[in-house]
């Protein structure tokens, strides 16, 4: 990807009851949540089963070498709030993601206080995950190997993380802050 472009917007295609088929919908899983809940305030998204993708079936797609902590100096993201994305990815998003064709194709998953989650494709054709789990592992991935502590502002404590972990089959997931555009 450029380094001056910014990545495509994601789109959706989702159920909403009340519109009694699907529409299209786009941004990041948070802004698409928010734009569901303008139509249908009482919208709760289901919860998806976690049965179909394990950390195990995370461990077969990427080599440990893959991980790159704090690459070419990007700034760090809060490891909190990363959590927060990192759950909401793994245990309450359903469908399947798709990228369109890369390399470098990259988008926002999560994005909350300055702080994103990304994921690219780096095949020459679209890909299509399993489910927004995979991507979610990765991440908590990245936030186990790649966090540190730091002196905050306050004279208290905060926990920071960025990297990428890169998967065999042509795709990464990035963690890191989200003040800027992204730039590989």
């Amino acid at each position: 990807m450029p380094e001056d472009s910014l990545p495509s917007m994601w789109s959706y295609t989702i159920t909403v009851l009340v519109l009694w088929n699907p529409g299209l919908v786009a941004g990041t899983i948070e802004e698409v949540t928010n734009q569901v809940r303008s139509i249908k305030s009482n919208y709760k998204y289901e919860r998806r089963d976690g049965t179909n993708a394990s950390t195990a079936s995370l461990e077969k797609h990427y080599d440990e070498e893959s991980l790159v902590c704090y690459p070419n100096g990007w700034g760090a993201a809060d490891g909190n709030t990363v959590q927060e994305g990192v759950e909401y990815l793994k245990n309450d998003v359903a469908g399947k993601p798709t990228n369109g064709p890369g390399p470098g194709n990259c988008g926002r998953v999560s994005c909350s206080y300055n702080n994103a989650i990304w994921w690219c494709n780096d095949n020459t054709e679209s890909k299509t995950l399993d489910s927004f789990r995979e991507i979610g592992l990765a991440a908590e991935e990245i936030y186990n190997r790649c966090w540190m502590s730091a002196v905050a502002s306050n004279s208290g404590f905060e926990n920071l993380c960025a990297g990428q972990m890169f998967m065999k089959d042509k795709w990464n997931v990035i963690v890191r802050d989200a003040k800027l555009s992204l730039q590989l």
